[in-house]
């Protein structure tokens, strides 16, 4: 966020997630930006109804992350890191927000809040994507055969 708010000091930053230590806190409070510590938000709705992107610059982990679906299913585009979107697939309409260095992951948190039409398209094509590959009937088509089960009988 410092190489942001260089560019554009009013880009506000919301700190949310839950376990937070107290060193992560303190040194928001000292942020020469703004910075709302949220902690953990029990109702991601709340979050999503403020926030015009999230930002998963994970440097580790392993699987499809719930955050980044969480956020693009409701419409919220996310920037991530590689590690963030390791097996997404993501289409080539949201491929730009995959960002691994903490300067391009600055430079497009500030073009992306001076342009909200391309907010809105990317918003748009992160539902589309999530309705295309997580809806429940697409989830429940690819695991009925391994799970010995015919999802169209099922259905019917």
């Amino acid at each position: 966020m410092p190489l942001v708010w260089a560019q554009d000091a009013t880009i506000p930053f919301l700190l949310a997630g839950s376990g937070m230590s107290q060193d992560l806190r303190d040194a928001a409070g000292q942020a020469r930006g703004p910075v709302e510590v949220l902690g953990q938000v029990p109702v991601l709705a709340e979050l999503w109804g403020r926030a015009l992107l999230a930002a998963a610059p994970l440097r580790f982990g392993a699987g499809i992350k719930g955050k980044v679906l969480d956020s693009l299913a409701a419409g919220i585009p996310c920037l991530c890191s590689t590690i963030a979107a390791e097996g997404l697939g993501l289409p080539p309409a949201l491929a730009g927000l995959v960002q691994d260095g903490v300067a391009g992951m600055a430079r497009e948190i500030v073009r992306l809040h001076h342009e909200p039409e391309e907010v809105d398209r990317l918003g748009a094509a992160g539902r589309e994507y999530i309705a295309a590959h997580y809806a429940a009937a697409v989830v429940d088509a690819a695991l009925g055969p391994a799970l010995g089960m015919d999802v169209e009988q099922e259905q019917a």
